[in-house]
């Protein structure tokens, strides 16, 4: 005799199923894993994806490993054909494509003080009309213990700036989860390393986080 599961059984059933598939789709295949609490095997969403507009989430920071012991700061004009601003200092560059800007501007960023890939950038509140791509050496990422309830990677808007992050707890308020692509590149001497890449559409205060999805 044939039992009928009930719909609500079926229905479960279904979502579970389409739950896994989803996470499953996240995967990519990496390079042989280097040392415990490196970043290789995290990965994020598309980059210039979908923004997910929250109302001040707190999560945790991506730890640097190694902390800048102090603000360091680099200052450049763009104009309308677009460019890069580098801080070796702290691994990150950040690119404007052309168009992102419609005159020269004076464009400063700030890797701020601290041991998280946390960043303050001016003029405060400009929005830009192409995309603008943050991206992050993570070589010496620390994130061991980040993925309790997370499943990946992302850049985090901090609309008060520095303020929103307390470097004691190691968690940070944000306004905006971005989406985020690591990818692997190699270095002069044949080293694999893994670089976070992220989009944003206005200034000022961004932060690699656990993000949720």
């Amino acid at each position: 005799m044939r039992h009928k599961l009930p719909v609500r059984t079926i229905l479960a059933a279904l979502a579970l199923s389409v739950t896994a598939a989803a996470c499953a789709s996240d995967k990519i295949t990496a390079p042989a894993a280097p040392a415990s609490g490196s970043l290789l095997g995290l990965v994020g969403g598309v980059v210039g994806g979908v923004v997910n507009t929250v109302n001040a989430i707190l999560l945790p920071a991506v730890h640097r490993g190694n902390a800048l012991a102090s603000d360091v700061s680099v200052s450049q004009t763009i104009g309308s054909a677009g460019g890069t601003i580098s801080i070796p200092k702290a691994g990150m560059t950040i690119t404007f494509a052309p168009g992102a800007l419609s005159a020269p501007t004076t464009i400063t960023a700030t890797a701020n003080a601290g041991g998280y890939y946390a960043y303050t950038f001016q003029p405060h509140g400009i929005q830009f009309n192409a995309p603008v791509v943050i991206t992050q050496d993570m070589r010496y990422a620390q994130t061991t213990g980040l993925l309790g309830g997370l499943l990946s990677v992302q850049g985090g808007y901090m609309a008060d700036g520095i303020s929103d992050l307390n470097q004691s707890t190691g968690t940070v308020n944000v306004a905006e989860q971005l989406p985020a692509v690591t990818s692997y590149q190699t270095d002069a001497s044949g080293t694999v390393y893994p670089v976070t890449t992220y989009t944003v559409k206005h200034f000022s205060g961004y932060i690699l986080t656990g993000g949720r999805q």
